[in-house]
């Protein structure tokens, strides 16, 4: 089965500095982003928006599952039974 990532999805407490983190890190650069009702950032390589950053002003995290910072991850799969038998068998929420 062959994968494709389109881009991750990261919810950060403080953004600004994630996306400039990002940035000096990876030379990715900040581009343009949709209107979407709540702020972030698009961190383009080249012409593709491979990282989406949000902000997250919840409390304190107070368990493993709550400091976890991916949000999502999109990609696409050359073979969609496959893909979503997979899904299935971790009994995933999509």
């Amino acid at each position: 089965m062959q994968i494709s990532f389109d881009h991750l999805s990261l919810s950060a407490r403080q953004p600004e500095v994630m996306r400039d983190f990002l940035m000096a890190l990876l030379g990715l650069t900040h581009g343009r982003r949709p209107r979407l009702g709540f702020n972030g950032y698009f961190l383009f390589a080249g012409d593709k928006d491979v990282i989406h950053i949000f902000a997250n002003h919840q409390a304190p995290a107070t368990t493993e599952q709550e400091q976890n910072i991916v949000h999502h991850v999109s990609f696409s799969s050359d073979n969609y039974q496959e893909t979503m038998q997979r899904i299935a068998k971790l009994d995933l929420a999509y």
